[in-house]
């Protein structure tokens, strides 16, 4: 537990040395944000995709705070230390990599969500007057093991396209299909109820849904009881599904894995 802390601190530590740009980021999120919002409510019409317009100003609202919660992106690391050989240094350390790798997103993650709250608090003094979202207890207990589900997708999912550097150092091109598909998979994007009815069903069956757009159906009532547990147990083995594959290239790419140094 000890180590696990001191680990923890120290990445702490570092990110806060590099507050400048976790805080550029939050300051483009937001705009970005309020660019979403004058774009909707420009719009002729009082309900795009099954949302009215104070919904969808609230959907994107959620989005903008969900997404520092839900966003994994360890690719870019895996990537790194496979490259230039720094994994070796992981692999010597009597912790595993991955949960190295929890404990660095995590101390990250800290600081950016605190960042974009407060970003959040000064944007939502201007809009509040068009949230609709309800929240409650039964809401809460449907949501906690979504947010697990998503966490674990999200990062088993960048864990996984990493691991593909083993076998080309150049996988730049996998994280932006990821980063692509990814985003308008989930939600995060447009809802899902935007696209066509047959093609919204099958949607609903992707592994990304879980990230973002099942949180808002939670959280704007458009999901009963009956089919959350259904949906849930998808999760659960979409979760089982990247935990498998993962482990499976991780121990093929080790094989295969080489580094030189003086």
């Amino acid at each position: 537990m000890r180590k696990n802390l001191i680990i923890f601190k120290l990445h702490l530590i570092k990110i806060l040395t590099e507050k400048e740009v976790i805080l550029n980021w939050s300051i483009s999120n937001g705009i970005a944000l309020i660019g979403i919002i004058v774009v909707w409510f420009a719009s002729n019409r009082n309900i795009i995709g099954g949302y009215t317009k104070n919904e969808l100003v609230s959907y994107y609202f959620f989005m903008f705070i969900y997404s520092q919660v839900i966003g994994w992106w360890v690719f870019w690391d895996v990537r790194k230390n496979i490259r230039d050989g720094s994994l070796s240094n992981f692999l010597l350390k009597p912790i595993s990599y991955v949960k190295y790798l929890i404990l660095q997103e995590t101390a990250y993650k800290l600081i950016n969500l605190i960042t974009q709250i407060l970003i959040g608090i000064i944007i939502y003094i201007f809009i509040k007057n068009f949230i609709v979202i309800t929240f409650d207890i039964e809401d809460l207990a449907k949501l906690i093991p979504v947010i697990f589900i998503g966490i674990s997708i999200n990062f088993l999912s960048h864990f996984f396209i990493g691991c593909f550097t083993f076998f080309w150092l150049e996988s730049y091109f996998l994280s932006d299909f990821h980063w692509i598909f990814s985003r308008f998979l989930s939600g995060l994007v447009v809802p899902l109820t935007f696209f066509p009815f047959f093609v919204e069903r099958i949607l609903l069956l992707n592994p990304f849904r879980f990230t973002f757009s099942l949180p808002a159906e939670i959280i704007f009532n458009q999901i009963n009881s009956q089919d959350y547990y259904k949906v849930l147990l998808i999760g659960f083995i979409w979760v089982g599904i990247f935990v498998v594959s993962s482990m499976y290239i991780w121990k093929v790419g080790l094989r295969r894995y080489s580094a030189y140094g003086s």
